[in-house]
């Protein structure tokens, strides 16, 4: 009996290489790494993340999101910054540019 590999299957199996790629490629690759360059911020700045579920940390604790990781890893680089979390889970490219023109 032929056995034959539908869409769905052949898709999940790309992703799922496209994973093991990146992990395996990823920060333990020993080709030269470009240093960040240093940027100056002013004292009390504010960041508004605004995007979806991925932004927001869909199932998360509010901690571990992306706002809150990146407003962690910048007060640690010394910068006095706030991020604001402002993703909301389910949004849209069109969400979130009417979203913008109310800021």
């Amino acid at each position: 009996m032929k056995r034959t590999i539908n869409l769905q299957t052949l898709l999940g199996l790309g992703a799922l290489l496209l994973l093991l790629a990146f992990w395996f490629f990823g920060e333990d690759n020993t080709a030269a790494k470009v240093e960040p360059r240093a940027i100056t911020a002013p004292s009390g700045l504010q960041i508004i993340a605004f995007g979806d579920s991925l932004t927001a940390g869909y199932g998360l604790p509010a901690s571990e999101s992306y706002p809150a990781q990146l407003g962690v890893e910048l007060t640690k680089r010394g910068y006095s910054v706030n991020v604001i979390n402002s993703g909301v889970s389910g949004e849209t490219t069109r969400g979130n540019l009417e979203r913008a023109t109310f800021i």
